[in-house]
C-alpha cells in the first residue's frame, strides 16, 4: 500500500505503477473509517513525503499496523530536512525524525528527476548551503528560526549571490508579468499574495479544483500562481517555472527548484 498526504500524489503513482494507494488520513482513520477497518493490514506500507505529514500521524500508523512492514520515505537525513514542512511562520508541522538508533536510515542519492548536469549541481549546491545553515550556532539552535524565516532569508541571500554561477538571473516581478505566458508557464510562490498580483495582471498558471488538485483543463478556480506546498511531491517537466522568492521556510527554495527537470525551465523572480 502506497500512502501519501494527498490524492493527487496517490493517483499519479497509481497510474504509473498500478499500485494501490491511500491518504495518510484514510490509513489512520482521521475523520473516516481506517484502511485497517475496511481492508485489514497490508503486508507492506510505504509512507511517502514524510515532511508533509505530522509526526503524530506517523506514530499512530506505526501503532495501528504492527504486522505490516512500514517504510517511511522523505527527503531527510539524521540531522535535518530538505523539503518544506507544512505550516506558517512559527507554526510548522512537527516532523517524525527518529534517531539512527530508533530506525535504520537508507540513503538513496541518485537524482532521477534531474535531466541535465547543471540542475543536478545546482540542487547539490543548495543542499550544501542548507547543511551549512544547520551547523550555525548549533548549541543554541532553534528549528523554527533557522528552519523557518531566518533560514529562509539566508537561503534567498545565497541564491541572489550564486544564481549566475548556474546560468540563472533574478528578474523583477514587473518583468516576470511581461514574460509570463498563461497556461504555457507556471508560477509557484511561497505566499498567496503572488496569486492575487498575477490574477490582477491577467496571468493564469492553471486551475485548482474542489479536491485541491492542480489542473490545466479549466476545472475549478483560476490561479495566477500555486503555492510551493501545493506542488510538493510533483514534477514539472514541460513548462517554464517562475519561482517567486517570497519564502518563509528554509527548505521552500529547494522544494520549488527541485520540481523542475532542467535548468532551462527555471525563472527566479524577486518579490
Amino acid at each position: 500500500l502506497y500512502v501519501v498526504p494527498t490524492h493527487i500524489l496517490g493517483k499519479q503513482l497509481c497510474e504509473k505503477y498500478g499500485c494501490h494507494y491511500a491518504t495518510i488520513n484514510r490509513l489512520i482513520g482521521d475523520g473516516c473509517d481506517s484502511y485497517k477497518v475496511k481492508y485489514d493490514e497490508p503486508h507492506t506500507i510505504l509512507i511517502d513525503e514524510l515532511t508533509m505529514i505530522k509526526k503524530s500521524d506517523i506514530e499512530k500508523a506505526l501503532e495501528m499496523y504492527p504486522k505490516s512492514l512500514i517504510l517511511i520515505a522523505g527527503d531527510i537525513d539524521e540531522n535535518q530536512w530538505y523539503q518544506c514542512r507544512n505550516g506558517d511562520k512559527g507554526c510548522f508541522t512537527e516532523l517524525y525524525r527518529p534517531s539512527a538508533n530508533e530506525m535504520r536510515y537508507v540513503h538513496f542519492t541518485n537524482d532521477y528527476r534531474s535531466k541535465d548536469e547543471q540542475i543536478k549541481n545546482f540542487k547539490l549546491a543548495i543542499r550544501d548551503e542548507m547543511k551549512r545553515i544547520f551547523t550555525l550556532n548549533i548549541k543554541d539552535f532553534d528549528e523554527d528560526k533557522f528552519g523557518g524565516d531566518i533560514g529562509s532569508k539566508m537561503m534567498n541571500s545565497w541564491i541572489k549571490l550564486n544564481a549566475n554561477k548556474f546560468g540563472l538571473s533574478i528578474i523583477s516581478a514587473k518583468d516576470a508579468i511581461k514574460e509570463f505566458k498563461s497556461f504555457d508557464d507556471v508560477f509557484i510562490a511561497g505566499t498567496h499574495a503572488t496569486n492575487k498580483m498575477l490574477l490582477d495582471n491577467k496571468c493564469i498558471s492553471g486551475h485548482i479544483n474542489s479536491k485541491k488538485e492542480i489542473n490545466y483543463n479549466g476545472e475549478g478556480e483560476k490561479r495566477g500562481s500555486f503555492t510551493i506546498h501545493s506542488y510538493q511531491g510533483l514534477t514539472i517537466s514541460d513548462k517554464r517555472v517562475f519561482i517567486m522568492l517570497d519564502t518563509f521556510e528554509y527548505a521552500m527554495l529547494y522544494t520549488a527548484i527541485s520540481r523542475c527537470t532542467n535548468i532551462s525551465q527555471i525563472v527566479l523572480v524577486s518579490p
